[in-house]
């Protein structure tokens, strides 16, 4: 019976496209006939492998259905929204009968099926993109949803089409990858024909000739290099190719025979994103994952292929920048299906070592960190405390050691002449990692998992650890060169506002600029706890360090650093040339905060201090960081405080600790700034008053500042100089109490003064000094109040 069924699917199919082509010719019983048979043949080619794989095989199937969908196409064009259903099965049917793999697919490119959904998409995208009008009537208004609607779920098929069509098939996925971003050789004819002085929009995709036993004529990716002049302050890198020589495309000569140029249109699926929702779009970023992601049963080597040519090509960084927004613009969540799919694919751009063009590439000098680079680091992240893989379930075995990926030296990219990657950002590239420099958690594999560095190609190495150290330098450096200045300017200026310093009507940011800053400082802040989580990445995180408090050390006479008097810093502008590195802008960023951004409580009212507490206070003190809040109320009394408001109180947080300590009368709390979504999981009132821009406190970041400085100080007792000199450990203990935008800050900056008081002297008696200055100061309150009575 499946011998026959092409015969009748053929035959069906004759009267669909003459319903296209002629109108009106086949009588409508007859027609709807038709229309119920196409229907039922789609149902079994969804069920039966059999008939998938008779219709699959066979040249005049595929040859019927590019002609009937090619006149449907035509009909769509002039707006016939009547055929759609009709369009959607013979959609269907093909994306069904390319479940039979290879010969399938092949015949289905072949015979130009797969170029008219390649026209399909185009068409959907220009009939569900196109806005309705306003003043139409209800009924009409609710007839151009439904038609919207109905070209959407035409988009999905079409998508869920083409991802079959490149599955397991490294053919279609080239041929698709040079639709979607361009053909490789265009991308050098034109390159050899554009004068030096003219901006290029394709760009040179270098690549190494490799010799593979297995696969002779596919390139490997290796570190890139553009033929353009280098920047003069960049470090002197491997020389890699910088042309494309005819053997190094040989591979995609062999791939490349059955081309099919028809419709060819870069950049076809760049305006998905704005037009699914998280539940329609899953089928597209399998396309991409498909195409670069190392999964298994794929040609590893061309994954990498594809992956440079994603972002070599403008179109290929625009789909990308627009998945990115997209998850962030929906808030997905990472448990999402989307969500891990878009974690796989930055695992995948990760591995060949292109994360730092990504975040470049990205970059808009409009924004301090754009929304794109936002979620990219929130994606790093998750690919950083994954303990296994993106695409890994929780029950498969973690990554082994023998997985084999380019090393990430950064080489300076061009985009359109100019350099992708400014040399600010560039570093001494790291040595070759070789098996004996595996982190301990790798070191732990088999021997027989471990692939021996001396049989490798030229570029390639055995993986080190997930933490990459070139990724890390490089995020580091961008953190302390264009993100942290910006933040802590910013910071300043609402100071300078709340001390009448400057006019509010002059400060230029929005509650929505300060949000989309505050997204991105968030993500970085995680990456920085992630880099200080790990050994070379916290070697990264400490330069500096040792050299500038040699260089206090030389200034000053050690002997009275004890009694050395803390001064805020009032700008990055006036510290001392020797910065100290990370450690030292991030205690400044903390002081900063300390002094301007105030507490906030919603889980108590405001309650006066008794004179028995004070008496209390007095005969049995707190330990050291209690006896801190004392200070950080005196200093914070002599500034202007808003007027409170409480909202009605709903512990959201469990506290190990008393809220308002003895000893301390309770700050007041300024009016609440909106919520990132960054910050959802705290504890903050999700019905908050929205506030002015200048009050917008920055929830979090304090938290973040405290555990990093708890981690970089941990049995080093540089850093401990440091944060001691630089005002830190005053900031510090002004943070032992607790304040609700920084869930939990109270224990991190207990055991940050732990780790700033162990094993160092100097630390030790400041805070003794401290706390005896605030007892005497209790002590004098107690008797001018009893005086007064």
């Amino acid at each position: 019976m499946s011998e026959l069924l092409g015969d009748l699917l053929i035959t069906v199919l004759f009267g669909i496209q003459a319903s296209f082509t002629h109108p009106g010719i086949i009588l409508p019983p007859k027609e709807t006939l038709g229309d119920l048979e196409l229907k039922a043949i789609v149902r079994k080619s969804q069920r039966n492998k059999a008939d998938r794989e008779v219709l699959g095989y066979s040249p005049r199937v595929w040859r019927a259905l590019a002609e009937t969908i090619r006149s449907g196409n035509e009909q769509l064009m002039e707006n016939k929204h009547h055929l759609l259903s009709k369009i959607a099965d013979l959609t269907s049917l093909g994306r069904n009968l390319l479940v039979a793999k290879e010969k399938a697919q092949d015949l289905c490119a072949e015979h130009g099926f797969e170029a008219e959904i390649r026209k399909l998409i185009e068409i959907c995208i220009e009939k569900a993109s196109k806005p309705i009008s306003p003043n139409l009537e209800k009924g009409h208004h609710e007839k151009e949803m439904k038609i919207k609607q109905a070209y959407k779920r035409v988009l999905i098929t079409s998508l869920q089409f083409l991802n079959n069509l490149i599955t397991s098939n490294e053919t279609q996925k080239l041929h698709l990858w040079m639709h979607l971003f361009g053909s490789p050789t265009a991308s050098q004819d034109t390159l050899d024909s554009v004068p030096d002085d003219e901006p290029d929009e394709l760009h040179e995709l270098a690549v190494e000739d490799i010799n593979l036993n297995s696969e002779p004529f596919l390139p490997l990716p290796s570190n890139r290099k553009t033929s353009a002049k280098q920047p003069s302050k960049t470090t002197e890198v491997p020389e890699p190719l910088t042309s494309l020589p005819g053997s190094v495309y040989s591979g995609f000569t062999s791939l490349s025979n059955s081309f099919n140029s028809s419709y060819y249109k870069p950049g076809l699926l760049t305006d998905i994103p704005r037009i699914l929702g998280p539940t329609e779009i899953e089928a597209l970023p399998m396309i991409v994952q498909n195409g670069i992601a190392p999964i298994d049963g794929t040609d590893k080597d061309m994954q990498g292929v594809r992956c440079n040519m994603l972002l070599a090509q403008e179109s290929g960084r625009a789909l990308l920048k627009e998945l990115l927004v997209f998850l962030g613009a929906w808030e997905v969540e990472e448990r999402d299906f989307c969500y891990k799919m878009m974690q796989s694919i930055t695992e995948a751009i990760l591995l060949n070592g292109l994360a730092p063009f990504a975040y470049e590439a990205f970059k808009d000098n409009k924004d301090i960190i754009t929304p794109a680079q936002c979620v990219l680091l929130k994606l790093l992240v998750s690919i950083y405390r994954s303990p296994l893989s993106a695409g890994d379930t929780a029950d498969a075995d973690p990554p082994k050691a023998s997985k084999i990926i380019p090393s990430m030296t950064l080489i300076p990219l061009r985009l359109k002449n100019q350099s992708l990657m400014s040399s600010r950002y560039m570093f001494p590239t790291s040595p070759a990692p070789t098996p004996t420099t595996i982190s301990s958690e790798k070191s732990k594999a088999s021997p027989t998992d471990i692939t021996d560095t001396a049989t490798q190609p030229h570029g390639i190495t055995t993986a080190p650890s997930l933490l990459d150290t070139s990724i890390a330098a490089y995020l580091i450096r961008v953190f302390r060169i264009d993100v942290l200045p910006n933040i802590r300017s910013i910071i300043l200026q609402q100071g300078a506002i709340k001390s009448g310093e400057m006019k509010r009507e002059n400060f230029e940011w929005s509650l929505w600029d300060l949000d989309r800053v505050y997204e991105g400082l968030y993500q970085f802040m995680e990456m920085m706890v992630v880099f200080a989580e790990d050994e070379e990445g916290k070697k990264i995180m400490l330069e500096g360090v040792k050299e500038a408090v040699a260089n206090m050390k030389l200034k000053d006479d050690p002997m009275d650093s004890a009694a050395t008097t803390f001064s805020f810093i009032e700008s990055p502008e006036s510290e001392v040339q020797e910065t100290g590195g990370l450690v030292g802008e991030l205690v400044g960023l903390l002081v900063e905060m300390n002094r301007i951004i105030p507490r906030y409580l919603q889980t108590k009212p405001n309650q006066p201090q008794t004179q028995e507490q004070t008496q209390a206070a007095l005969h049995y003190p707190h330990p050291p960081p209690s006896s801190s809040d004392t200070t950080a109320s005196t200093n914070k009394s002599t500034q202007p405080v808003p007027t409170p408001i409480i909202s009605t109180p709903q512990n959201l947080v469990e506290r190990p600790y008393d809220q308002h300590p003895r000893n301390s009368p309770p700050p007041s709390s300024p009016p609440r700034s909106p919520s990132p979504s960054a910050s959802s999981t705290s504890s903050l009132d999700p019905d908050s008053t929205l506030t002015d821009p200048e009050e917008f406190t920055w929830p979090h970041i304090k938290k973040f500042c405290v555990l990093l400085l708890t981690n970089l100080s941990w049995k080093n007792n540089d850093v401990k100089d440091l944060v001691r000199e630089r005002g830190g450990l005053t900031a510090v203990l002004n943070q032992c109490i607790v304040d609700d935008d920084n869930p939990f800050i109270r224990e991190y900056a207990i055991l940050c003064v732990r780790n700033l008081l162990e094993g160092n002297v100097r630390n030790q008696k400041v805070v003794s000094n401290l706390e005896r200055s605030a007892k005497a100061k209790l002590e004098e309150a107690v008797v001018l109040e009893g005086g007064a009575k």
